[in-house]
């Protein structure tokens, strides 16, 4: 029989784990699957011209990790001790930073259900992706990709010379597709759209996260193909394409999971729910390509 954590943590539970930290007088999260480990704070080096809230630099392995100080990030003042600080380690697009938390306090397992979008007035919202209710308090899931978008570096083409590529019949078979998009990030909502519209791609729909793109691809027939996260509130991405690619009415849609941690367990996880094609963020010149392919389109 499989273990409980087995069952859990298969692919399209729509179940995450998150760390839980504390910065000033918060609770923070951040998803596992994001997390390399935790060290105490290492002696750092600031470069010159370093972002504010970049406190410096340090070597791990070989790997150059630039450490975001989580207080100056968030607004709240400094301590007068650094002795309990943590630095969170995380991989994502395909790069390593550090997180300086005040604490580190556990693991939990929860449901992306228990994970709302954050309020509009919250003074953190900008770089939140959702509040996580917890058993006995709230915990305010962090977008560490906004956070640290500038410090991202993303193979990005020259958007003109690629909208200057396209022929006349490519603009007129893209722009009659009909594609839906889910990511609780504006930052890539903004991007995946400005790279479809560029290409030709002028019928998008945009949704925070997958219980809204599920709700929208009920009631909107005639979808042509999805564009999905993983990382979501409410309904995670392998959730959503397992919910497509298990029903007779919406199986024929290509998924294309879109994502900033295509790690080899997420991408098994992708390959189990029935995923067609899946890209890491930082690949994002691939995205056009892989549309095109799967639509049929030369």
């Amino acid at each position: 029989m499989r273990s409980e954590k087995e069952i859990l943590m298969e692919a399209g539970t729509n179940e995450l784990e998150v760390l839980i930290f504390g910065v000033g007088a918060e609770w923070f999260g951040i998803n596992v699957a994001k997390i390399r480990e935790i060290i105490k704070l290492p002696e750092i080096t600031r470069p010159p011209q370093t972002l504010p809230i970049v406190d410096g630099v340090f070597n791990l392995r070989d790997h150059i990790i630039p450490v975001i100080n989580l207080r100056k990030a968030l607004g709240y003042p400094p301590k007068d001790s650094s002795a309990s600080d943590r630095v969170i380690i995380s991989e994502y697009h395909q790069q390593w930073f550090g997180f300086i938390a005040d604490n580190v306090d556990t693991i939990v397992r929860i449901s992306w259900k228990d994970i709302e979008p954050p309020p509009e007035m919250h003074r953190h919202t900008h770089v939140l992706t959702g509040i996580a209710h917890l058993e006995n308090r709230l915990a305010l899931m962090l977008d560490v990709e906004t956070l640290t978008e500038p410090l991202i570096e993303t193979d990005r083409e020259d958007e003109q010379a690629a909208k200057e590529a396209v022929t006349r019949r490519q603009a007129e078979i893209r722009g009659s597709k009909r594609i839906l998009a889910a990511d609780d990030s504006g930052v890539i909502r903004t991007l995946v759209k400005d790279r479809l519209t560029f290409a030709g791609y002028t019928s998008i729909q945009l949704t925070f996260n997958g219980k809204e793109a599920w709700e929208y691809l009920q009631s909107h027939p005639g979808i042509d193909l999805v564009i999905t996260d993983i990382e979501m509130p409410q309904l995670d991405g392998l959730h959503l394409t397992k919910l497509i690619k298990t029903s007779s009415e919406f199986k024929q849609i290509p998924v294309i999971i879109f994502s900033s941690i295509i790690s080899d367990d997420n991408r098994n996880k992708g390959e189990q729910v029935g995923a067609d094609e899946q890209i890491s963020k930082p690949e994002i010149h691939r995205l056009i390509d892989q549309v095109d392919r799967l639509l049929g389109i030369e």
